[in-house]
């Protein structure tokens, strides 16, 4: 958490739940049904790095993690030592990929995500939250997210193109697969595909097979939330779930069809 009462330097994720309010209403005739769900949803969500946490300690990655929920609000931050290369580098790998995996298992529990990830200033502790950061990350998630995606910020993205160092060739592989570019020139996180990237099993299935049951559960998902919004006319929520099954389509297809999203190149240095 770093000394008390200093601000640090840290990569963080800004996330919440898109639809939430419409989840709260459901409560009220549902009981405790959707709040048992989300709190399981977000247990799972939170122990993703569980699910890599071999790989990123083979890899020997150095960074202090913290994380606090509030509502369906998510702030997770991941530190890095000012003026160094490589710990910046072990704090961008732990946040994609946990942000990642985040979106993917929320998503499998048909809670859709939207957030923003920067970095800079950032000082938290068990009774408050001071950081420039997320406040940036919010912006991001508020003004530019727009869709079930995590965006991410434009100046965060400059400094990975120039000089990121990535741990072994696991770790480069998988993120540089994980930034996308939309038609604007906003990158987003690739919203699945983790565990085909790092080779990660579930019990009896192989890595691809929990890959494609990620993206088809995800598809099927937009397909029926699309159908509601179009029996409540509700054209601008029904976009949002058109524009996520185009790009799970996508990745369903093995990128063979043309999306309307196009995929950002970022050259990463391994070390």
């Amino acid at each position: 958490m770093g000394s008390k009462g200093a601000l640090r330097k840290a990569i963080v994720l800004h996330a919440d739940i898109l639809g939430f309010k419409s989840i709260l209403d459901n409560s009220v005739h549902e009981g405790d049904y959707s709040l048992k769900k989300l709190i399981e949803a977000l247990d799972q969500g939170i122990n993703t790095l569980n699910l890599f946490k071999d790989t990123l300690d083979q890899a020997k990655l150095e960074v202090n993690t913290s994380y606090k929920l509030f509502s369906d609000n998510l702030y997770a931050s991941f530190s890095y030592q000012e003026g160094s290369e490589l710990s910046f580098g072990d704090a961008f790998t732990n946040c994609i990929l946990f942000a990642r995996a985040y979106f993917s298992i929320m998503l499998d529990n048909e809670f859709p995500i939207r957030g923003g990830i920067s970095f800079g200033d950032d000082y938290s502790d068990e009774k408050m939250i001071f950081s420039p950061a997320l406040a940036d990350a919010y912006e991001l998630e508020t003004k530019k997210a727009i869709y079930p995606r995590i965006v991410i910020a434009e100046a965060l993205i400059e400094k990975v193109k120039n000089n990121l160092q990535l741990r072994g060739d696991l770790v480069n592989k998988a993120i540089s697969k994980s930034l996308l570019m939309d038609t604007k020139g906003v990158y987003f996180l690739n919203p699945t595909g983790f565990e085909k990237e790092l080779n990660i099993g579930y019990e009896n299935l192989d890595a691809d097979q929990v890959y494609k049951g990620f993206v088809s559960r995800g598809i099927n998902f937009c397909k029926i939330q699309i159908k509601l919004m179009e029996a409540k006319n509700d054209s601008h929520a029904k976009e949002k779930y058109e524009w996520l099954l185009d790009v799970l389509t996508w990745y369903l297809n093995d990128q063979k069809t043309k999306p309307k999203e196009t995929i950002g190149t970022i050259a990463f240095q391994k070390i």
